[in-house]
């Protein structure tokens, strides 16, 4: 009785888990982000300290990078971004090729008629292959990839403030360990993160 109880909670747990992941989505994908770009900009950071240490260079290297982190992901957003666009514009002319093509492959294969039927499937039996994709316009999916990339443009910004914040305390989480747990846990842990980092 007790086991069926702690599943329960377990498996509740479980969705209300997902369902929170799910909605926090737009704030934790960002926050991955930062957490990859902060393993990529850490290395050149130590590198700029070994050579010149002090708060004020550590603060400048890190705007620096940031500011170049920055500049990078919105050269290649945007080149990306007009590459899209002259796809987009003409994909017109090719959209009507296109559907001959949709139109040959599916007359070759035998599409256009009973393709449930003929896999075995009970379905709709009006369905037709070459007509639905036919009817697929390419301008709107290249569209819709374009809102995409502008919509990962956009987070950028939150991006770079979790960097900011993830870069300026990590030197501050050792200390902040050592006030709360036991010194011989903070070792461990300080020399696993070292591991992981280095």
């Amino acid at each position: 009785d007790l086991r069926i109880i702690i599943m329960l909670l377990g498996i509740i747990t479980l969705v209300a888990v997902g369902i929170v992941l799910f909605h926090l989505r737009s704030i934790l994908l960002p926050l991955v982000v930062a957490i990859f770009g902060v393993f990529l900009i850490d290395p050149l950071i130590k590198q700029i300290l070994k050579i010149r240490s002090g708060k004020v260079v550590e603060l400048i290297s890190i705007f620096v990078l940031l500011v170049l982190f920055f500049m990078v992901v919105n050269v290649l957003g945007y080149l990306l971004l007009e590459a899209i666009k002259s796809v987009a514009a003409g994909l017109p002319e090719y959209e009507e090729k296109f559907r001959l093509f949709i139109s040959s492959i599916s007359e070759k294969y035998g599409f256009t008629d009973g393709l449930f039927e003929k896999l075995g499937v009970s379905g709709d039996s009006d369905w037709k292959w070459d007509k639905t994709l036919g009817e697929m316009s390419l301008t709107s999916t290249i569209m819709d990839l374009l809102k995409a990339v502008f919509n990962i443009l956009s987070k950028t910004f939150l991006v770079i403030i979790y960097m900011l914040f993830i870069l300026l305390g990590r030197g501050s989480l050792i200390p902040k360990l050592k006030k709360v747990i036991h010194d011989d846990r903070v070792q461990r842990f300080d020399s696993i993160i070292q591991n992981i980092t280095t």
